[in-house]
């Protein structure tokens, strides 16, 4: 993994020699800033690699920090979360409705595109059943297992983040492989890719616990 980006990369992606662990493209330029670009004559903006964007709708750097996208989905879930406690006028129906229109989206657009640390990842889980409990109006001491429980074990069974960032995930590949095309063969060899890596680090876990 390169510390710099923190992404997952092939050995070859790395100098044999650099204890700081960063891919080649990381190790020879740290910020990148492109200066006096012009186009007939007029002088473009230039966005520093490390500030924040907004492309195709996901707010991140160029070296993909992802850190601002995440916020702004844990404020806006925060918030609803928040309306949902205010407006105590609206039916159960009505609530669960709101729930399932609002935060369910929010999460899948950007969520298969970029990296969720378990921390903020727990956070939002906690977000997210806190508007449940608040849909039903119980307190958010109320155990979460009445909420994630399967109702053949007397649960509500309330789609959680996880299995919204699946859904996402799954709806993303079947387009993907619609067509035998670029796009097609790029996911086929970035999902190998992952698997490779995920399997080295299983096996890695195994030795030290040998």
């Amino acid at each position: 993994m390169c510390k710099t980006r923190g992404t997952v990369k092939e050995s070859h992606h790395f100098y044999v020699t650099d204890p700081n662990r960063c891919c080649r493209q990381c190790a020879t330029v740290t910020s990148w800033s492109p200066k006096d670009i012009e186009y007939e004559g007029v002088r473009l903006k230039t966005t520093p690699g490390r500030s924040t964007t907004r492309l195709l709708g996901i707010h991140q750097g160029m070296w993909l920090y992802s850190s601002v996208q995440r916020r702004k989905v844990i404020d806006r879930a925060i918030e609803e979360a928040s309306y949902l406690r205010k407006n105590e006028d609206l039916r159960i129906d009505q609530a669960l409705k709101f729930v399932s229109m609002c935060l369910p989206p929010l999460f899948s657009f950007s969520a298969p595109l970029i990296r969720w640390p378990e921390a903020d990842f727990k956070i939002l889980a906690a977000v997210w059943l806190r508007a449940y409990k608040n849909v039903w109006n119980i307190g958010c001491i109320t155990a979460a297992c009445l909420l994630t429980f399967p109702r053949e074990n007397g649960g509500l069974q309330v789609k959680l983040p996880l299995v919204t960032l699946f859904d996402s995930m799954w709806g993303k590949l079947e387009r993907c492989q619609q067509f035998d095309d670029g796009t097609r063969q790029m996911m086929k060899l970035a999902y190998q890719e992952a698997l490779t890596n995920s399997a080295c680090s299983n096996l890695l876990e195994l030795q030290k616990e040998a």
